[in-house]
């Protein structure tokens, strides 16, 4: 047997396992059999799983510690592996995450990332809305680019920790999103998966609304290191989805779940119905940890996206400079440099701003 395909222990099952494949490859593998055993309802096949996960796990990172249970045959003399002795129970899962206030208060947890002016942080799932025009993507590629840099944006300071962006589009035409990035300035670790580029290359789709291609995206970012997705937007990206059906949301929301448990911050990008509010089922907000509405702030004589932002969801953690602001994004016509304008909104700016989103009642104010 040659040096390359000499096997690296074995798996769980006692099959050879090629040098090539890394612990992580088989952990992430279970991985998925598990989220889709879960999905799937198959509660049998979830306790399988689980029980392969500790065991891999043990094998690579706790070696010798294999929790196996060995049965001895007097027949043959030999020994069988009971691989159903030791299978969890979700009580037992249960009691033993149980943590008491003074073992939580001695527990050592690591904090949060701080990716943009201590409110945006890492596993936060954010949304951002607006009526269509008003310049949703371009406050959120402009953020995209400042988070990916390590820099500040508008009032609020660059974080603390670097991230990796991805920025999956699925609405505008690929010339306009090269024309946006480029005046908006190159970052490294700023990534694009665009509608354009997928459907010229195989003539497919991307649907989130399809649970294949969200565990795609989850793969995704897990093998590139991504730390902050955004998703623009919800209508061109979910095909199909009844926005107005709060079980309809269950897949995506379960999603966004399970990449806020792999550290991800997801931020949602949307549109707001013709009353200024979010579009859809009011579900998709309960476990957004913030969520930013811009309304349009601009007339005829304005140039380029001007429009005021408000938090109407406020973050979790205490931050600074959490106000109202209005800004303006503009082109220069020969360099094709974006500027970027923005200052602390008068109530004045936010009240216009309203009236002109269309609200007309008290009630909407």
């Amino acid at each position: 047997m040659s040096a390359s395909t000499a096997p690296y222990g074995r798996d769980i099952d006692g099959n050879p396992l090629p040098r090539e494949q890394t612990p992580d490859a088989a952990i992430k593998g279970i991985i998925r059999d598990l989220d889709r055993a879960f999905k799937a309802g198959k509660q049998d096949e979830v306790s399988l799983y689980l029980d392969k996960l500790a065991k891999t796990h043990r094998r690579y990172y706790r070696p010798g510690t294999e929790d196996t249970t060995t049965t001895s045959t007097a027949a043959t003399g030999s020994s069988i592996i009971d691989h159903d002795a030791k299978k969890p129970l979700m009580s037992d899962m249960l009691a033993n995450a149980l943590l008491s206030s003074l073992e939580l208060q001695d527990a050592s947890i690591l904090s949060r990332k701080d990716y943009l002016g201590g409110w945006l942080c890492e596993g936060d799932y954010g949304i951002i809305f607006a009526p269509r025009g008003v310049g949703k993507t371009w406050q959120s590629m402009a953020l995209a680019h400042a988070m990916s840099a390590n820099g500040k944006f508008g009032p609020w300071a660059a974080g603390g920790d670097k991230c990796k962006v991805l920025y999956v589009d699925g609405e505008m035409p690929l010339a306009l999103t090269k024309a946006r990035d480029r005046g908006l300035t190159k970052s490294g670790n700023l990534h694009y998966l665009h509608h354009d580029v997928i459907f010229e290359k195989f003539a497919k789709a991307l649907n989130l609304a399809r649970q294949e291609h969200r565990e795609a995206i989850r793969d995704m970012v897990a093998s590139e290191g991504i730390n902050v997705l955004f998703l623009d937007n919800l209508s061109t990206l979910a095909s199909g989805l009844q926005e107005n059906d709060a079980r309809e949301w269950e897949g995506l929301g379960n999603w966004f779940l399970e990449l806020r448990h792999f550290k991800i911050t997801v931020i949602l990008v949307h549109h707001a119905g013709r009353n200024g509010q979010m579009r859809g089922t009011s579900k998709r907000e309960d476990m957004a940890a913030w969520i930013l509405s811009l309304t349009s702030d601009s007339d005829a004589a304005d140039e380029g996206a001007k429009f005021v932002s408000h938090f109407s969801k406020r973050p979790r953690v205490l931050a600074d400079n959490l106000y109202d602001y209005s800004w303006q994004y503009t082109t220069d016509e020969e360099t094709k440099k974006v500027s970027i304008y923005w200052e602390k909104a008068q109530s004045s700016d936010r009240f216009r701003a309203l009236i002109t989103a269309g609200v007309s009642r008290n009630n909407e104010l």
